[in-house]
């Protein structure tokens, strides 16, 4: 795929998706430690809290197929739910065990009756072969959370955004979470023809994609921890992996832990709590989620030790919010701030010699 039909492709995309779901916000108002702003592009704001249904909406909509299955953990799910609603189509979602409540309910709210809800024990992967086997049997097409092409040039229309809101800039660095890989190559294919760079942003050792990369072929990783639950992926996709490959002077790694995780949301909270006065509950609205501040979390980490003249941006994917994984983070990030006692002196006044 050339620049020039990438970048056709990419604004068809665009033409075919509702207005409710573009245009989010972009908001330079992050002061990193380099003393560097950071864009934030808000997908938390989309009508399903996450960036996922502009992918599964260029699927479902460029597919002449009526049925779908799908595995999910939750952010696609919706998304396809969503899509599957507007467009008069009907959806069957695996979810794995660990799919939070919070996109359970999510996805059956947008989905209504054109969506089904089956929790599957297992990961991603296992959901996965349950949606293949019925897809299979019942001659449906199986839709592909992150494989896919059509997937894959939806989620580009996010970076596309931001190029249309940047072009005063010459040079931008994106921070984007990495999970099954649409993300980063939806960017990759955004910015072909620039300088632009990409870092991916993975959370502990969920490393397929970096893996994959490095060494030239799918790579899959089993030690996967799910406090992002947007990332835990054995493997990513074949699609996206092409992508990498062939942008890969472009496109960098980074991990966080969940130490940095917590950080991010709780500057998040402290913000919102300044927000009150004004905007009453609203301040608490779209409150993102702990895979939705994935990339803001490597970009305040990577300006710990880099400087440059670059755009920073990053990618907040999601709201969908589940109180036990932010719990978690939070608590580590208070651990991690946690150092020795020291004893306070109490000043006695001036003393007599």
């Amino acid at each position: 795929m050339n620049v020039r039909h990438t970048k056709a492709t990419i604004r068809e995309a665009g033409e075919r998706l509702p207005r409710a779901i573009q245009n989010t916000p972009l908001h330079f108002d992050t002061l990193l430690p380099n003393n560097q702003l950071l864009g934030v592009k808000d997908e938390g704001t989309q009508p399903t809290g996450s960036f996922k249904v502009r992918g599964m909406y260029n699927a479902l909509a460029s597919s002449n197929h009526q049925h779908f299955t799908l595995e999910s953990a939750g952010n696609a799910a919706s998304g396809a739910a969503y899509s599957a609603n507007v467009l008069g189509k009907y959806l069957m979602v695996y979810g794995p065990e660990g799919m939070s409540a919070s996109k359970q309910h999510q996805t059956r709210r947008v989905g209504g009756s054109a969506v089904e809800l089956y929790i599957v024990d297992g990961q991603l992967a296992e959901a996965g072969a349950e949606a293949e086997r019925v897809a299979r049997e019942n001659g449906w097409y199986h839709q592909s959370p992150y494989d896919s092409m059509n997937a894959i040039v939806g989620n580009a229309t996010v970076a596309a955004e931001v190029l249309e809101r940047t072009r005063q800039a010459e040079v931008r660095r994106f921070f984007v979470p990495v999970g099954g890989g649409s993300v980063v190559a939806s960017t990759l294919l955004a910015t072909a023809g620039t300088r632009d760079q990409v870092v991916g942003v993975q959370f502990a050792a969920n490393q397929s994609a970096e893996k994959s990369v490095t060494n030239g072929h799918l790579t899959a990783v089993d030690d996967l921890d799910g406090l992002c639950d947007g990332t835990p992926v054995r493997q990513i996709g074949r699609a996206p992996f092409d992508i990498m490959m062939q942008h890969s002077d472009r496109l960098s790694f980074m991990s966080v832990e969940a130490s940095d995780i917590g950080q991010m949301l709780h500057h998040e909270i402290l913000r919102r709590q300044q927000l009150v006065p004004d905007y009453g509950d609203d301040a608490w609205e779209d409150m993102p989620e702990t895979t939705g501040v994935l990339a803001e979390a490597g970009a305040f980490k990577y300006a710990k030790e880099n400087r440059d003249d670059m755009l920073w941006v990053a990618l907040r994917t999601g709201s969908n919010t589940d109180p036990t994984r932010e719990s978690r983070a939070l608590a580590a990030y208070q651990e991690s701030m946690a150092g020795p006692l020291v004893r306070s002196r109490v000043w006695r006044g001036p003393q007599r010699g």
